[in-house]
């Protein structure tokens, strides 16, 4: 059965989770030692914010970091024509970034990585009462062929592919426009 926001709770990552975290189990072990080996440090640093989500009963579910970023708009001809023709004449404009999201694998395909998603959102509109904010941007791993497809996963969630020069074939840069999303 699918969750629905009223059935978790998301918090900020705190000393008091570490011992938590441990239990946290991932098939993409990369992911699983960044929740276990650096997402609290990073935060110590003020380098990334990772939050936490929690079912009702708390168990630990899932994660989600958050960091701030730009979206390079000048290489993308799409992006970069629909700014011109809004008279936003910049190379770059203001972003969060997902980090890294990762779904425990007891609880995958249950609808938490999209309200993680709507999560990445909601964060972003409220950053934007501070200071400008327009895009949620991810690195998306390729899993092509994967059972997991991460690509796949975020533009079901709304996120285009940024065309750009550089090509990896480790990572996909994708977007949000969370103007197009209220």
């Amino acid at each position: 059965m699918p969750y629905t926001e009223k059935d978790i709770k998301i918090r900020k990552l705190r000393k008091e989770h570490l011992d938590i975290i441990e239990g946290f189990k991932s098939s993409t072990k990369d992911l699983e030692e960044f929740l276990k080996e650096d997402a609290f440090n990073n935060q110590e640093k003020l380098i990334s914010v990772t939050y936490l989500v929690f079912d009702l009963e708390d168990n630990l579910l899932a994660y989600i970091t958050l960091l701030t970023d730009s979206l390079i708009i000048k290489e993308d001809e799409e992006l970069r024509n629909y700014f011109k023709e809004q008279k936003v004449h910049y190379s770059y404009l203001p972003a969060i970034k997902i980090g890294r999201l990762c779904v425990d694998d007891r609880y995958k395909r249950k609808n938490i990585g999209t309200l993680l998603i709507k999560f990445a959102i909601q964060k972003a509109w409220e950053i934007n009462e501070k200071c400008g904010c327009r895009f949620i941007t991810i690195d998306a791993k390729t899993k092509v062929g994967s059972e997991e497809d991460p690509v796949k996963f975020y533009k079901k969630n709304g996120f285009k592919e940024l065309i750009t020069s550089q090509k990896s074939r480790e990572t996909i840069p994708m977007y949000l426009d969370i103007f197009i999303q209220r």
